[in-house]
């Protein structure tokens, strides 16, 4: 039987297994689906439904008496195909907009509200993540010189700024010829992606072979714009994980808070939805751990990716109060930074 043509009672008693499943954590009796959930549908009916479900590999039975348990192909199933399309509460919305109606003076302080919220809202370890992506556009490239020898490289984009201390790879660091170099520059960057500058350019490099060397500078300065992630990557509620019983096996536990303290090796984990809405893993091998999910969902400036907030728990997760977070989190941020980015009207002339 293809998955994606379940019959709608086999998608209701898989949610309600789903379900009961994260309440209790304990395996699902057919009695229980048909008090809770269907009590117009005999239990022999029921145990029959159950018994496909488990042919196709979506529940399983710990032992011949119990009930069953959602596999991983089974949570998989329910957060891609049974999980309705959820929208956060707006009375929830309304009071993110509230705990971030105050101007957050950084990006950490930004993420670290982000993150905070997320984690009281859900109770799993959460993170956020401001960044600046390959789809913003490049508006104005500044170098100042700070000593002799170093310089203070700013790329200004439609998401946000880039800036890092470089060593001049160059002897003449008179101010006139960095502010020379900046016009060039200005004219090789500006209107251009972070996608299309990042890729080697043979025409651009011959067109300013005077500053071939700074024009790799910038370069390397858009190329390394996510090397120090850390700061720009807030975690919170780590210590939630230990209120899971999946995470009382010592191993799974090391191996999850390995991941979680380590914002080194958080980072692919964070951004491994790509840029979509929403992304749920359910114990998948591109995060790098097991029996555990990964929700995320990103958030925009000017309606570009500018970062990611996100959700790390068991697989037993409460997905629709975790995607419902997310996405009032999101929206809320979203609102918030096109409003902090919006340009200041200019006063008429009197």
């Amino acid at each position: 039987m293809n998955l994606k043509n379940l019959s709608e009672r086999k998608r209701k008693i898989l949610s309600a297994v789903v379900h009961e499943s994260i309440e209790n954590a304990e395996p699902v009796s057919s009695g229980k689906i048909q008090e809770q959930y269907m009590q117009n549908v005999s239990s022999a009916t029921i145990r029959n439904e159950l018994m496909s479900l488990e042919s196709l590999g979506l529940l399983y039975q710990p032992h011949t008496s119990a009930g069953r348990i959602p596999t991983t192909e089974g949570y998989r199933y329910f957060v891609e195909e049974v999980l309705p399309s959820i929208s956060p509460n707006p009375k929830t919305v309304q009071k993110l907009r509230e705990d971030f109606s105050t101007k957050l003076s950084s990006v950490h302080d930004l993420v670290q509200k982000a993150a905070s919220i997320i984690s009281e809202q859900t109770n799993y370890a959460s993170f956020a993540y401001a960044g600046v992506y390959d789809d913003a556009t490049i508006q104005l490239i500044k170098l100042v010189k700070l000593t002799e020898t170093e310089a203070v490289i700013v790329v200004k984009t439609d998401v946000g700024l880039i800036t890092q201390v470089k060593p001049l790879p160059i002897k003449n660091t008179a101010e006139n010829y960095l502010e020379t170099a900046s016009k060039f520059l200005n004219h090789a960057f500006a209107g251009r992606t972070l996608q299309e500058v990042s890729c080697e350019d043979e025409t651009l490099n011959e067109s300013f072979a005077e500053f071939a060397d700074l024009f790799q500078l910038v370069l390397s300065v858009i190329q390394e714009r996510n090397k120090n992630a850390d700061e720009k990557l807030a975690v919170e509620g780590i210590t939630n994980l230990f209120n899971y019983p999946e995470y009382q096996n010592q191993q799974k536990a090391r191996q999850a808070l390995s991941i979680m303290a380590d914002k080194k090796k958080l980072y692919p984990v964070l951004t491994s939805g790509g840029d979509v809405e929403v992304s749920i893993k359910v114990n998948d091998a591109s995060t790098g751990l097991e029996d555990c999910s990964v929700v995320t969902a990103t958030y925009k400036v000017n309606g570009k990716t500018a970062g990611v907030a996100g959700v790390f728990g068991p697989v037993r997760m409460d997905y629709d109060t975790v995607v419902a977070t997310l996405k009032g989190v999101t929206k809320v941020l979203t609102e918030t930074l096109d409003a902090q980015n919006k340009p200041t009207p200019q006063s008429p002339n009197k």
